[in-house]
């Protein structure tokens, strides 16, 4: 882990508490192929921008129109999937430990820049930066980081996602999906 793995347990972390919103095509609700069972807290477990294959995390947007430019983001330049379906869906977080990679004074102590976190990842690229960051940041336990969100930029606006590890959220921490009623149609821990 080099580097990272040294400064992650002194790296600023702070608690964050807030609304977040996620977009995803409706079929990918449904993982075990079941419509009556939604699992809005799904981690498929791939690689993806702040987590090496294998990793359980979820991602979600601040913003509900970074949420939208998100899903487009997958589907952009692709003859399917930009039309179908989606599920939109709210979760209210709180969480002690956050690590702030949209924080200057968050990427200088860990001696990182913005454009590296922003790398490209997979398609048989080694660990990316930001898979490290996440790799070492689960290691000593930190619950989520926040980050700017690249889909956002692409489209002109300004947003952040967070990426959430659930291994990490203990009580009283926690992470609840919204429903019409005051029951959560899903929760962490």
């Amino acid at each position: 882990m080099g580097t990272l793995g040294r400064l992650i347990p002194e790296s600023p972390t702070r608690a964050w508490n807030g609304r977040v919103a996620r977009v995803v095509p409706i079929k990918s609700m449904f993982p075990q192929g079941r419509t009556a069972n939604a699992d809005y807290l799904y981690t498929s477990g791939k690689e993806n921008r702040y987590n090496p294959a294998g990793m359980a995390c979820l991602y979600m947007s601040l913003e509900e129109t970074t949420a939208r430019a998100e899903f487009r983001r997958q589907f952009r330049g692709l003859s399917v999937g930009a039309h179908q379906p989606v599920c939109s869906f709210f979760a209210d977080l709180v969480l002690r430990r956050v690590l702030d990679a949209r924080d200057g004074a968050t990427l200088a102590h860990l001696s990182l820049t913005f454009s590296e976190l922003e790398s490209d990842w997979g398609y048989g690229l080694p660990p990316s930066v930001s898979q490290r960051l996440a790799k070492a940041a689960c290691g000593v336990g930190i619950e989520a980081i926040l980050y700017r969100s690249v889909a956002a930029v692409e489209e002109g606006l300004t947003g952040s996602n967070i990426v959430l590890f659930r291994d990490n959220i203990r009580h009283p921490s926690h992470v609840r999906i919204l429903g019409s009623g005051d029951a959560p149609l899903g929760q962490w821990p």
